[in-house]
């Protein structure tokens, strides 16, 4: 069960992320919390947990749309890497915060 493979303070941090998201509005907590990276990457919301973690806001869905008109105008000249990797720069953040990413289930990681 995932009650079991996260402490309450990360699925308080995923619970956050859902909330103030621009996800779609079918998509439940439940689904999400499940492989929230995957959903994050599909919605242009990748970089919401570092947002979150740092005092922003997440992107808005305008700021979605400029960001992946971005992304393919520079795939588009070769630069295949645009994006950071946001997951472990949500590890470190949370690490410096004490939060640690460590005892995520594996596939949420």
């Amino acid at each position: 069960m995932l009650e079991n493979c996260m402490t309450d303070e990360k699925l308080e941090l995923w619970g956050e992320v859902f909330q103030q998201c621009a996800l779609p509005s079918d998509l439940t907590f439940e689904q999400f919390i499940i492989s929230p990276w995957e959903h994050l990457k599909r919605a242009g919301q990748e970089d919401a947990p570092s947002s979150i973690c740092r005092g922003f806001s997440p992107l808005l869905p305008a700021q979605i749309e400029a960001k992946r008109k971005l992304e393919s105008y520079w795939r588009s000249r070769g630069y295949e890497d645009v994006q950071p990797d946001t997951a472990k720069d949500l590890e470190r953040i949370m690490s410096n915060n004490d939060i640690g990413m460590d005892s995520l289930c594996p596939s949420l990681n």
